[in-house]
Parts: structure tokens; C-alpha cells; sequence
């Protein structure tokens, strides 16, 4: 085999690869609105692609992640300034954790419910600047969505 047939084969490998994940996102629709205990998420798909919002008093979270036969994967980060102070972030630490990934949850498709798990991201802040210093994951907790 010459160079030009691998380069050919590798080339051919990877488009089979991509397609099988643009069908794999495509089989699997998680894209409306599912309950997750109180509040209503809003998801949109296009293949693979999953991204949504839900609205929060005084702010929104939004949603993005990737499906790829029926397992999602998904990060969410919260906006609202009033909405991050309910969380019990003052003033100063909002403003830095604004649009800062705050969950990642882990869910599969099962017979048209969500079953996973999240873990939620803990902020440690510098006591003088209250800049955030580190970041942690929460240990996790098992969520389940279903359709609303």
C-alpha cells in the first residue's frame, strides 16, 4: 500500500466515523420541554446538538451538550444577577461566576425518560478579592427528566 492509498483509507475512516455520529444524534430526539422535579427545561436539537434554557426567577440557565445514541451530556451555566444571589453568591462573587459552568449532568434515554446523574460545581472564593480561587465537583445526584 503507497502512501496516497492510507491517506485515502484514513480520509475514508473518518468520514464513515462522522456520519455514524451525525445519524447516532439524529435517532435520538430529546429536543421540548422536560420536568426536572419543579422547573420545565426547554431543549432544541439539531443532530447531535443539544442546547436550551430554562427560566429561573431573576435569571436563566442555559443548556448545551451533545446526544449521541441516546446518551446526553450536557453543561449548564446561570445567568441573572439576582437569580446567582438566591444561589447564595453576593454581589461581587456573581459577577464572577456569571456564565460559569455551574452543573454537568450525564443522562440517558430510557423509554422516553432522562435518567442520569448531575454534579454541580463548588466555588471556592479568595476571602479579600472574593475572586473565585478553585473549583470542585459536587458529588453526584441521580436526576431523572421526563417530558411536560
Amino acid at each position: 500500500m503507497d502512501q496516497f492509498d492510507l491517506a485515502w483509507v484514513i480520509w475514508l475512516f473518518l468520514g464513515i466515523a462522522a456520519a455514524l455520529w451525525l445519524l447516532g444524534g439524529f435517532l435520538f430526539s430529546v429536543a421540548g420541554r422536560w420536568r426536572d422535579r419543579e422547573r420545565v427545561v426547554e431543549l432544541t436539537q439539531f443532530g447531535p446538538w443539544v442546547w436550551g434554557n430554562c427560566k429561573v426567577a431573576g435569571g436563566v440557565q442555559r443548556y448545551s451538550g451533545k446526544i449521541w445514541m441516546g446518551d446526553l451530556v450536557l453543561a449548564r451555566r446561570d445567568f441573572g444577577k439576582e437569580h446567582l444571589n438566591a444561589l447564595g453568591f453576593n454581589d461581587v462573587q456573581a459577577v464572577s461566576v456569571e456564565g460559569q459552568i455551574m452543573v454537568r449532568l450525564k443522562l440517558k434515554l430510557e423509554n422516553g425518560v432522562l435518567r442520569g446523574h448531575l454534579w454541580g460545581t463548588r466555588f471556592q472564593f479568595n476571602p479579600r478579592t472574593q475572586n473565585v480561587m478553585s473549583l470542585k465537583s459536587t458529588a453526584p445526584e441521580a436526576r431523572e427528566w421526563v417530558k411536560a
